[in-house]
């Protein structure tokens, strides 16, 4: 019967379209999970931290370096390993890198490449003075923008400071920052390193008042109105000739990949006492430590001070991280 037949037609039409669209779908699968795999293999563990300005991501390849400075547009490369090591090159490879160094590449790419040695994956320390140092003059400068910084599987000591970041650039408290951190497949909490999170003081921004005596102190040295007090700091940097950090600070007898200079070029400390302290090295940064217990002990001499510059109390202080213990652990 017509009827019959309109149905068997009908009930093949579908048992077929049913058969595409698992097809369709396993097919969707099967290249997401390819788009998944390829992009895990070249920048692992990647996020943006902040558009622009900051991102973290494991150690990548070739193809994953081109990605992030071609396409993103990462100016500032920081590695947080002990070596310049060489990196996996072409789409997939599964044996030992051997491509070129990273500082190499990097640099032949157009971007500036960076190292601040941080232990290993399965032991890393605090940063020293020098680090936070280097991390602050880094972030502080728009011309290093954007920054990408990575180390050996991305998690702990990129997901440090990632963390250091969201507490002084972003404001977050450390509870939000810690999160975040773990997020990353970090495995156990390490106690050393909350701790030293936790406290850390993020560098004091003025209040209204105090914001508009530096307004007015240092009118006479600026052409144009500074809208926040990070502009004013870049502007007294740039009024007192700072050169333009090198093109690259990787390089080195002594151990492959790894600085052999780390002192001088420091910015000078503007008129008082606004800007981050002079010195690069470890030792200038613990002479700044003790520079500030001092005056913190003899308030005296920050009264003294205040009266030669005639800045109300507190403006300009740069107290600088809390110096927390040291903490090993996985990395």
């Amino acid at each position: 019967m017509p009827t019959d037949h309109f149905l068997r037609r009908f009930s093949k039409t579908i048992y077929r379209g049913r058969r595409w669209l698992l097809l369709g779908v396993f097919a969707a699968v099967l290249s997401s999970a390819g788009y998944w795999a390829f992009w895990h293999h070249h920048t692992k563990r990647f996020m943006e931290v902040r558009k622009g300005v900051f991102y973290r991501v494991a150690q990548p390849s070739e193809f994953g370096f081109r990605y992030l400075i071609k396409n993103i547009g990462i100016k500032t490369v920081v590695s947080v390993q002990l070596y310049d090591f060489r990196l996996r090159r072409g789409l997939i490879s599964f044996s030992d890198p051997d491509g070129c160094r990273e500082s190499e590449y990097v640099a032949r790419l157009g971007a500036r490449a960076v190292q601040w040695p941080m232990g290993t994956e399965k032991s890393w320390p605090w940063l020293t003075p020098w680090q936070f140092e280097q991390f602050f003059q880094l972030l502080d400068d728009p011309r290093n923008w954007p920054v990408a910084v990575h180390c050996q599987g991305g998690r702990h000591r990129t997901g440090t400071l990632s963390a250091l970041f969201r507490l002084e650039y972003d404001r977050w408290d450390a509870e939000r920052a810690l999160a975040e951190m773990y997020s990353f497949k970090f495995g156990g909490a390490i106690r050393l390193q909350e701790h030293n999170l936790r406290t850390y003081l993020p560098r004091p921004h003025p209040t209204s008042a105090e914001w508009a005596a530096l307004q007015c102190y240092y009118a006479p040295l600026l052409t144009q109105t500074i809208a926040d007090y990070e502009t004013l700091v870049r502007k007294l940097r740039s009024a007192r000739g700072e050169k333009s950090p090198p093109e690259s600070e990787v390089g080195g007898a002594a151990r492959p990949g790894v600085s052999a200079k780390r002192g001088g070029g420091g910015p000078t400390p503007a008129p008082g006492g606004v800007g981050p302290p002079g010195g690069q090295t470890e030792e200038g940064g613990r002479q700044h430590g003790r520079g500030i217990e001092a005056r913190r002990r003899h308030p005296d001499a920050r009264r003294g001070c205040r009266r030669q510059a005639e800045v109300p109390d507190g403006v300009g202080d740069h107290p600088g991280p809390r110096r927390g213990a040291d903490a090993s652990g996985r990395g």
